[in-house]
């Protein structure tokens, strides 16, 4: 489908008007990176042609792909009817469209495309690589073959695409470093977020209620959610302090066994995904604070969760471990202020605690911090802001 361009930024053009992008692969077009990345292009005056054939599934899908290593009969499938209807959407094309942009998970998508399109520009979204998905998920060991094949992938994708986009400079530099992904084809689009609109301050009666604690995402080891039930169990039912998780993933059925205990009466588990509309209506708007990551690995520190865009967009205060990727991609870009967010060590509960008890505290801080945010959201994170990088890159490649 054709996207018309609209927003008073400065405009993408080429010689012969607005240049055109082609998001095609076997991705999720509904996916937040990929709408974020879309919109913000068509915001900037770039026409914007969809040939999305959704192959992979759901999460749970892909890594049971994964897991079998690939080779299972319904994947085949669906990707082999997916690459046909692409393949006939490029012979059949009155006019090739001046770039291609491959959304996440774009490894084996830029593979087909390339030898489909050898001639023209192929940028790839590498928001996350088959080989760090693996890892966060304990799928392969490290020196096995389903790991050995991720990194392969990983690799000829960074080879055949003319630019690679990731989410940050520490994905960046990790990426040059174990897939030698060559910095200067990298491009780092932040993750960002849409704009919710208008959200009222929380309803808590700040005298009388608890502070209302939000976490929502996936329950997976990248976002330490253990560690935010521990420093909940040390804060105790008596803190003045309630929180809700909200989400799902491997690690959910370990916290709902942790939360069976009586001393957790204040953690509230709602094991549910939820469309983000629904989750700012019924759980955003509510808290006081929403909580980002916390793990402590390699991955954690490079990544900044989109659950902290959003929160920013909403005007909530936000925590989250301090790592290098949140100093580059946030904290760096801080609008007039001060600091949008407040951060505590990685994987460290008791650290974690703290934070929330000094939020918990101080109410001037709180609102501080969601202003802050807020204001550094609308310098930074809207759509049509952080595909700012991009915009250069499809003129050069264009031309």
């Amino acid at each position: 489908m054709l996207s018309s361009p609209n927003g008073d930024q400065a405009r993408a053009t080429g010689s012969d008007g607005p240049l055109e992008v082609c998001f095609v692969g076997t991705h999720d077009p509904g996916f937040g990176r990929t709408s974020i990345i879309r919109h913000g292009l068509q915001r900037r005056g770039v026409t914007v042609v969809d040939w999305s054939l959704p192959a992979w599934g759901t999460t749970a899908a892909r890594l049971e792909a994964a897991r079998r290593g690939l080779l299972n009969p319904g994947l085949a499938l669906r990707l082999a009817q997916s690459y046909g209807t692409i393949a006939h959407h490029i012979r059949t094309a009155r006019k090739q469209p001046d770039l291609y942009y491959v959304p996440y998970p774009a490894q084996l998508d830029v593979a087909f495309l390339r030898t489909m399109t050898p001639g023209q520009p192929i940028v790839c979204d590498a928001f996350i690589s088959f080989d760090e998905t693996l890892a966060d998920r304990g799928i392969g060991a490290p020196l096995g073959a389903t790991r050995r094949v991720a990194r392969f992938l990983d690799r000829l994708a960074f080879q055949l695409a003319d630019r690679i986009v990731v989410d940050t400079t520490a994905h960046l530099q990790r990426f040059a470093h174990e897939l030698g992904l060559v910095p200067e084809r990298g491009v780092v689009v932040p993750v960002g977020a849409e704009d919710p609109g208008p959200i009222p301050p929380s309803t808590s009666n700040r005298r009388n209620s608890p502070l209302r604690v939000l976490y929502f995402g996936g329950f997976i080891p990248l976002h330490g959610v253990p560690l935010i039930v521990e420093a909940a169990r040390q804060l105790g039912p008596d803190s003045g302090i309630q929180f809700d998780l909200v989400g799902e993933g491997q690690e959910a059925g370990a916290v709902e066994r942790a939360l069976k205990d009586a001393s957790m009466s204040h953690v509230r588990l709602i094991r549910s995904w939820t469309p983000e509309a629904e989750l700012i209506a019924q759980h955003v708007a509510a808290a006081d604070v929403c909580l980002g990551a916390f793990a402590s690995s390699p991955k954690a520190s490079d990544v900044v969760p989109a659950k902290v865009y959003l929160a920013l967009a909403c005007r909530r205060a936000v925590l989250t471990a301090d790592t290098p990727a949140i100093r580059q991609e946030i904290l760096a870009r801080t609008a007039p202020g001060g600091p949008p967010l407040l951060t505590c060590p990685a994987g460290d509960p008791s650290a974690l605690a703290a934070a929330l008890g000094r939020l918990r505290d101080q109410t001037n801080l709180r609102d501080h911090i969601a202003d802050a945010g807020r204001r550094t959201y609308d310098a930074c994170f809207r759509p049509e802001l952080v595909v700012e990088p991009l915009l250069p890159i499809i003129a050069q490649l264009s031309s």
